[in-house]
């Protein structure tokens, strides 16, 4: 064993003088010498300057127990023939330069007992094979450029140690093994809740989830755990206040909350000064004055109102697609109506009809009248809105004729009015002013899908959507127009409907800078939006810190889907309603578990 190496920060995989062996050094000459040691039990070569690839005929030291090649300069891949040496019990590479995929391959090793790669350039995800191995008792794996999610560990039921510091894991956090000791899980991306499951590791002494994007409360357990001496949960998103009662464990000597959102007054465990405990929580929302607390806005926002915030989201959705699906569900709408009046403008009502059949004539008494949908279809729910129709005399009457005190604004082609009914519910009312130059006959419905044309009550749910109206010019001037295929027509619309849908899901996703950016800013930005990295940037950090991944999954991978540029690509809007519900189903079975 030499004196540990120092790091160097760009190896190019040749010799660094005062570093590595020199340049006539052979490191396959070098293993195959080894080699011829078949009864070698134990290999430690440790800052020697080894360098360049590992060759895989390491694996003819069949009975080898020990394997540490660590602070070394090898680099490339870990031979996958490093599998067959089953007497491995110790596999240790830290502080090397490999710069390849993690492999998958160590569940054959079921001798083992250490796996250490700490400090090298392997990518990938976390080996789902190391959960086959019931001997292990030490995971060391920090250091790297491992992303995605971790499995379920409960399986390991001999772990004491697991690092994974410094990586990019995103996943919400797993269940752990009872005999855990420590848990090094700081400097990734981490989400949800800390699970209370870890409440319950009465081995555990070491806890280190910093650096992440946990939320709402840790668990009280954690802090009086019996051998919990060292617990940092600093630079999260925690929220809310921690218990007045709140107990520390007798062996807890350093505490680290700093840099969260907790609020309240800090219990008595942690504010006592004392020799025999560290605490740190400065940069919260505490009403504590010893460390720096943070004011204003950065306290108002609390985790619940952030889960409101995106459960409404959902909602709203969901309820918007459903009437989306209802409008067009008639192949096409024609109104018409004998003009006997000359004046330039006329009041007359725009009905939203919802037809099982589609109809080439509809009554001429259609036009003076209006639908609307009055009961708000809830998160979850496939069953039809009730519709009921309004002569124009009662819309007149609850207007009072469309007096100017009912005038709320002015919509896409008509004015907007609000009435009151006999059971007391508002209702909004477009007045559709009609030019002469247009021909009753030749108007057509035509979906405006815009999230600034979705009304809102004060619970954030949907009770109108007001799609506008287009006016198509007299087809006469246009014979091709004439034979136009309606059905084709239609399906054309919905084509574009599922489309300008995708855009308001994804202004759900990434919030204001979507609605100001525009179709542009998706368009730009969609290549990143389904990586890890890139949905950091694009989407809402309200909606990443209380959104479950796994919905959050379901959500992205639909609204590109819809903003397909291929027609032909995009999904049906069955198909957007059942993915958004199913989207709610895992958020709301999330939610569930997270309170258990």
């Amino acid at each position: 064993m030499g004196d540990k190496s120092v790091k160097v920060n760009k190896f190019n995989g040749l010799a660094v003088p005062n570093q590595t062996l020199s340049m006539s050094f052979s490191i396959d000459s070098f293993v195959t010498t080894l080699t011829r040691l078949t009864s070698l039990r134990v290999l430690s070569l440790v800052s020697l300057g080894i360098w360049g690839p590992l060759p895989d005929k390491i694996h003819r030291l069949s009975l080898l127990e020990v394997l540490d090649l660590s602070s070394n300069f090898l680099f490339g891949s870990i031979p996958p023939r490093i599998a067959t040496m089953v007497k491995l019990h110790t596999l240790t590479l830290d502080g090397n330069y490999f710069n390849s995929t993690m492999p998958n391959w160590f569940d054959s090793l079921s001798n083992l007992n250490v796996l250490s790669l700490k400090s090298n350039h392997l990518k990938g995800s976390f080996p789902s094979s190391l959960c086959k191995i019931k001997s292990l008792t030490d995971i060391s794996l920090s250091h790297n450029e491992l992303s995605g999610g971790l499995p379920d560990l409960t399986a390991l039921s001999g772990l004491h140690v697991l690092d994974l510091r410094e990586n990019h894991l995103d996943s919400e956090l797993p269940l752990m093994p009872k005999t855990v000791v420590t848990i090094l899980l700081s400097e990734n991306s981490f989400s949800g809740e800390i699970p209370s499951q870890f409440g319950e590791l009465g081995q555990l002494q070491h806890l280190d989830l910093s650096s992440n994007h946990l939320s709402r409360m840790p668990p009280s357990a954690l802090f009086s755990l019996p051998n919990i001496s060292y617990l940092n949960l600093a630079s999260n998103l925690l929220s809310g206040s921690l218990p007045h009662k709140l107990k520390c464990g007798s062996k807890l000597g350093f505490v680290d909350i700093s840099s969260n959102k907790l609020n309240g007054v800090l219990p008595s465990c942690l504010s006592s000064t004392s020799d025999r405990r560290v605490v740190r929580y400065g940069g919260n929302c505490l009403s504590a004055d010893s460390q720096a607390q943070k004011r204003g806005s950065y306290c108002k926002e609390s985790s619940s109102e952030r889960m409101k915030f995106w459960r409404w989201k959902i909602a709203a959705a969901v309820a918007t697609i459903i009437v989306v699906v209802l409008v067009l569900s008639a192949f096409g709408v024609f109104f018409y109506r004998q003009y006997h009046s000359r004046e330039t403008y006329r009041h007359e009502m725009l009905p939203k009809i919802v037809q099982d059949n589609s109809t080439t004539g509809v009554s001429s008494e259609i036009l003076a009248s209006a639908r609307f949908i009055s009961q708000t279809v809830k998160l979850g729910t496939q069953a039809t809105p009730t519709c009921r129709q309004f002569p124009i005399e009662e819309l007149k009457e609850i207007t009072r004729n469309f007096d100017l005190s009912t005038y709320i604004g002015e919509g896409s082609i008509g004015k907007l009015y609000k009435g009151k009914l006999e059971n007391g519910s508002y209702i909004v009312i477009r007045s559709l002013a009609l030019k002469k130059k247009f021909s009753l006959q030749n108007l057509k419905a035509r979906n405006q899908l815009k999230t600034n044309n979705v009304l809102l009550d004060e619970h954030h749910i949907p009770k109108l959507s007001d799609y506008g109206m287009s006016m198509i010019a007299e087809e006469i001037e246009n014979p091709e127009a004439k034979r136009e295929n309606p059905k084709s027509c239609q399906r054309e619309e919905l084509e574009d409907d599922v489309y300008n849908f995708g855009f308001i899901l994804f202004e759900s996703l990434a919030g204001p800078i979507a609605s100001e950016k525009g179709e542009a800013f998706f368009l730009d930005e969609k290549a990143s939006f389904g990586s890890q990295d890139g949905r950091k940037k694009i989407v809402d950090p309200v909606v990443l810190t209380t959104c479950c991944q796994e919905s959050l999954s379901i959500a992205i991978s639909i609204t590109t889907k819809c903003i397909s540029p291929e027609s032909s690509s995009r999904p049906s809007f069955e198909d957007v309603l059942w993915n958004l519900q199913y989207a709610a189903q895992v958020q709301a079975t999330a939610d569930a578990d997270s309170t258990c």
